[in-house]
This record gives C-alpha cells, structure tokens and sequence, in this order.
C-alpha cells in the first residue's frame, strides 16, 4: 500500500489561509456595514438585486437564484421573504408549471440597487485600500 500523503498544511499554508479568511471576513464585514449604513440593505440583499437586476425580465426562478447565489433554498426562501416585506421584490408562482415560483425584482428594489452600485466603486476601494 502506498503511503498516504499528509493531509494537513503546513505552518506556511496554514498561516496564509488563515490570513486569507481573516482578510476575507473583515472586507465583507466592511462592505456590509457601509452599505447598510449608506443604504439599509445588507450584502445579501445586494447580492440578491444584483442578481434579479441583470436576469432576463428582472426574474429569476427561485431554484435558480439559490444556485447562483451559492445558497441552501430554505435560506433563500426566507430572506426573500423579508426583502418581500420591504418591497425590494415580489414572489410569483410559475404559471407552466404551478411549482416553482420566480424571484421578481420590483421598481423600488431597482431603484435601490441602481442607487447603491454608483457608490459600489468607491466603497470597494476604500475597503480595499486601493489607491
């Protein structure tokens, strides 16, 4: 049997990794807090705009925005719910199929997102500290 190869990092790539978690927390840390101090929306809420605002028609099914979002559907289901509430975007049932729903972006919800990404640029950069 071939000896199995150590499956640990090392103290170099250890090191490296956990500088990029950190690194990676205190940005979207960062951009969270400017954005919902700038705007009341949260990353995830831009994340969900973003994606519903350059989808065919504004809509995404809600199966669909999970995958591209990265995220489990209960999770979806319930933050669409909340931005739902507030009037980012509406849930429609499909009408081919009385199954799925679509994700739906409405006009205030693209007027936020409109609204926010001019600033996206400038905040990126200053969270970076790019020059």
């Amino acid at each position: 049997m071939p000896a199995r190869e150590n499956p640990w990092l090392d103290e170099h790539q250890q090191r490296v990794w956990r500088q990029w978690l950190l690194a990676h927390d205190r940005l979207n840390a960062a951009l969270n807090q400017q954005l919902s101090l700038s705007s009341g929306l949260s990353l995830q809420d831009f994340g969900v705009l973003v994606a519903l605002s350059e989808a065919p028609n504004h809509r995404l099914r809600s199966a669909e925005l999970a995958t591209t979002l990265g995220w489990e559907r209960s999770r979806l289901s319930h933050h669409l719910g909340r931005m739902e509430k507030r009037g980012l975007i509406l849930r429609e049932q499909s009408s081919s199929d009385g199954r799925g729903a679509y994700a739906v972006i409405t006009n205030e919800g693209m007027r936020q997102i409109v609204e926010v990404a001019l600033g996206t640029p400038t905040r990126s950069r200053n969270s970076c500290s790019c020059p």
